[in-house]
């Protein structure tokens, strides 16, 4: 199985016979990041996590003249559907479904979307780089305000070629759900709070996987995202969880999960 990374939320799953992707994201201007439109090409079925900005703005872009299937919850798919996504395209699921893509089991899971609290705020707010980035501001307002979440964030286990991969959309589960344990890979999304350590360490401790791939911690949409230092989280993982190793990826290099 190999895992790829584009940056943000971004990440595709590839077996021998199939490939899918999830949460795909066009960095915004001034992001520096070296990923664009056709590096998500090829897809026959992308699937997304929520309907925040970051997951799917690029969707209408992505899809327009293709025959890709969009798989997403009811908020998602209404917002595509008003950005002129056409309805034979989107397929609405619910936690409790189970997803069949040729050799690849998808199993969706509810979960739940971190908590955007003051500190980091006002922290992005009162920042220098709302004024560096200001030519990103209009849109992101506007994005925000249009995309909604609506507490439909879900999460994904994928099975394929004897490998676990349990993807979350945000860093964050639901109290009244079981969610699988001792899975090969956990995607840890790690931006989004002031207090990142403490919601990673509740989800590893109940996921309990072999291993972590982290997203999201890169500054793909300045000036709301930044790049995030990862040292406080690998200091805990060192205390708490020692046998777990850390991958931090680089864009649109191959993970292999053998």
């Amino acid at each position: 199985m190999k895992i790829k990374w584009y940056g943000t939320a971004s990440v595709s799953i590839e077996t021998e016979d199939n490939k899918i992707l999830f949460d795909p994201f066009i960095p915004l201007p001034g992001s520096g990041i070296p990923v664009n439109k056709n590096d998500f090409q090829g897809f026959s079925h992308i699937f997304l996590t929520h309907g925040h900005m970051d997951h799917l703005t690029s969707i209408p872009k992505l899809v327009k003249n293709t025959g890709t299937h969009v798989w997403c919850t009811k908020t998602p798919a209404k917002t595509l559907s008003k950005r002129g996504v056409n309805c034979d395209r989107i397929r609405v699921l619910q936690p409790g479904n189970k997803i069949f893509v040729g050799d690849m089991e998808i199993q969706v899971f509810q979960g739940k979307h971190i908590h955007f609290d003051k500190q980091i705020v006002k922290k992005t707010l009162l920042s220098s780089r709302m004024l560096e980035y200001a030519y990103n501001i209009p849109w992101v307002v506007y994005q925000n305000q249009t995309c909604k979440e609506n507490g439909e964030t879900v999460s994904y286990l994928i099975k394929a070629e004897g490998k676990t991969v349990f993807i979350l959309g945000s860093l964050g589960l639901d109290d009244n759900t079981i969610y699988p344990t001792g899975v090969d890979l956990l995607i840890l999304p790690f931006q989004g709070s002031s207090d990142l350590i403490t919601p990673s360490m509740e989800v590893i401790k109940r996921i309990q996987p072999e291993r972590i791939m982290l997203d999201h911690f890169d500054n793909t949409f300045p000036p709301i995202s930044n790049q995030i230092s990862l040292i406080e989280l690998k200091k805990w993982m060192t205390i708490d969880h020692p046998g777990i190793k850390v991958v931090k990826p680089k864009y649109k290099k191959t993970v292999h999960l053998l």
